[in-house]
Formats: C-alpha cells, structure tokens, sequence
C-alpha cells in the first residue's frame, strides 16, 4: 500500500500493527497482525503547514505588486514615470527658450499625456480593487466550504475511529485541507486529546 501510494498527495505512510502469538510448544508462537497505523509526525507536519501558509502569503503579496507595477510602472513609453520625465524635459526646455511657442506645446501636450496615463492607470486601479473584492469572496466562500469538511472529517474520524475502525484515509484527507487552509488563509491546527483537530485563525478557533 505504502508503495502504491507514494505518489499520492497527502498520502501517510502506514506499518502493521503486530503482537506476539503464543502457540503449541511444538510449533512455537508467530505473530498477529492487530491493525494498520497511521505514521504521522504532527511537529513535522505543523512546520510544512505554517512554511505553506507563508508562502502562500508571499505568493499573493507578490502577485498583488507585480500587477499594481504593471499599471503604474515604467513599462515602454506608457508608464506613468516615463509621462512624468517627459514633462519635466519639457518644462525645462520651456526655461531655457520661454518665447518659443514650440516649447510652451510641448508643455501643454506631455501635461495632457500625463493626465490621460494617470486617468488611464486609476481605471485599471479600480478594475483591480474589484477584482480583488471578487476575489475575497470567492476565497471566503471556498475557505468555508473546507473548514465545513474539516469539521465534518472530524465527526467521521470520531465515529470510525470509536468503533475500533481505521481512519487514516480520512486523516489523509483532512491534511490536505489543512494544508491547503494554512497556505490561502495562514491557519494554524492542532490535534486535541481525542484525536480531533482544531483550526486557529487569527488565535480564534473556527473549527474544533
């Protein structure tokens, strides 16, 4: 199964569970196979979920600033810095020639570039913002839905678990959540002593 499964996401690894079998003298005692065990190092696991939750947030910082630097950056001539050192020039070449009706166009055309690339970048800042405000509720409505199946896994692996079942798949399952919560939402988790898992966010506890 171990094998079989090695390139399974979320996948943990699993031994026998074994006790030693006493039998007839003249045969000698064996061994039986009690059940399968989840091998979970939680600490280790605890680490890769807060290194993903701040990768995640890294991840979403610098795909927020690589889009606001494509709207307000120096990008050809239609960037807003370029607009603004073509106006400066001008202004400047209007200093040093202040009769020169060329000159005072000059002016007059890179001041209206300059309006129309800062009007031109606020459109975008403002399809960027709802972007993003579509963006956070669609987050929230997925990030929900997970933590509703975290809570669910819970009850299951309870359930299973009481009436001497395994429930290393749903534990598989429930990991991958976790994981995936820690990464878009920097949640933090935790087993209590009954094997159930609690979500922090923030300190606060949204599943337990």
């Amino acid at each position: 199964q171990n094998i079989n499964n090695a390139n399974t996401e979320g996948y943990q690894r699993r031994v026998l569970e074994q006790s030693s079998r006493l039998g007839p003298p003249i045969f000698g005692g064996g061994v039986s196979i009690d059940g399968v065990i989840r091998v979970e190092d939680r600490l280790l696991g605890t680490q890769v979920e807060q290194s993903g939750g701040r990768q995640g947030n890294a991840a979403a910082r610098q795909g927020l600033l690589r889009q606001l630097e494509q709207i307000v950056g120096d990008i050809g001539d239609q960037g807003v810095g370029n607009a603004i050192s073509k106006l400066f020039t001008s202004f400047s070449e209007l200093a040093a020639n202040p009769g020169d009706t060329g000159a005072r166009g000059a002016v007059l055309s890179a001041a209206d570039r300059l309006a129309q690339v800062f009007n031109h970048a606020s459109t975008r800042l403002d399809d960027l913002a709802q972007g993003i405000d579509k963006g956070i509720e669609v987050s929230v409505e997925q990030a929900n839905g997970k933590l509703a199946e975290v809570a669910r896994l819970n009850a299951r692996i309870l359930q299973v678990e009481a009436s001497g079942g395994n429930a290393s798949e749903l534990r598989d399952q429930q990991d991958l959540l976790l994981a995936d919560l820690a990464e878009t939402l920097g949640t933090k988790s935790f087993l209590d002593d009954h094997g159930q898992v609690t979500v922090l966010l923030g300190g606060l506890a949204v599943v337990q």
